[in-house]
């Protein structure tokens, strides 16, 4: 299958893990920011994690797979409408269940006046996601989406260094990302948004975040070719871009890499 991409659907907002709160929290030096959990589809922020943050406090959850103990304090809510309705809540960590649902559920946030930190892709279309950020605008709440490869090694020290000029003129950026296959994948593409959303998200934000040049145009394909289930699943993809300053970037994203095999995410980054 052959098909045009829209880069912006691909690469929207990145931050380190929560990195969001204290820039959310800056008007309330003396308190934590109440956090909600909706979701566990994705890489949810976890009780353990808020319990260290100075910014933040869990207050509440909503269908998540192992919601805090009855005795922790944290309420927990059948649905989202629920989550919102609670005071407490100022952002919420947003992981839907199904991802084709997650800008609908982004925006229902943020015009009940929450700040939203949405697991990636955040999106489907490049439509949803000026809705997104026109729900935004009109709430005055931060929007962000959970993309932090660049934020940590060796991808930070990568990205200083370009930026450093060390390699200089960035003429040609070659990226592979490589998940192993597994029964948890969904063949209905709804769920997780697919190949491109899941994999190869992560490959073209390097592209941009790591070698520092934004991409003008974007073309790819991907296959189902020896998914061994029947659906929408595809196990292997590539991408071509051409980027601002007339350099050429190649991507591969695959579901090729071998169950055992370390690291899980195998990747590859030339610049």
């Amino acid at each position: 299958m052959k098909f045009r991409l829209t880069p912006i659907v691909l690469l929207c907002f990145f931050g380190p893990a929560l990195s969001v709160l204290p820039a959310f929290a800056s008007d309330r030096a003396e308190r934590k920011l109440g956090v909600g959990l909706y979701g566990s589809n994705g890489h949810q922020l976890s009780a353990a994690s808020l319990a260290k943050n100075p910014h933040a406090r869990l207050v509440a959850v909503a269908q998540l797979r192992s919601p805090p103990a009855a005795n922790s304090g944290v309420k927990e809510y059948a649905g989202l409408d629920a989550l919102l309705a609670d005071p407490a809540v100022e952002i919420v960590s947003l992981c839907s269940p199904r991802r084709a649902d997650q800008a609908r559920d982004a925006i229902r946030c943020l015009a009940a006046g929450k700040h939203v930190y949405a697991e990636k892709p955040c999106a489907l279309t490049e439509r949803e996601l000026d809705e997104i950020l026109a729900a935004a605008k009109r709430s005055g709440r931060e929007f962000h989406e959970m993309a932090g490869t660049v934020f940590v090694q060796p991808y930070l020290e990568i990205r200083r260094l370009v930026q450093a000029g060390a390699v200089g003129e960035v003429i040609q950026v070659l990226v592979q990302k490589s998940y192993p296959y597994g029964t948890h994948r969904p063949q209905d593409e709804a769920l997780d948004g697919g190949l491109f959303l899941q994999a190869g998200i992560h490959a073209i934000r390097m592209v941009e975040h790591a070698a520092g040049v934004r991409i003008r145009t974007i073309e790819g394909w991907e296959t189902a070719l020896g998914v061994p289930e029947e659906g929408e699943g595809k196990l292997a993809g590539a991408a071509q871009m051409v980027l601002e300053n007339g350099g050429l970037a190649t991507v591969i994203m695959n579901y090729l890499n071998p169950p055992n095999n370390k690291p899980r995410g195998n990747e590859t980054l030339r610049i």
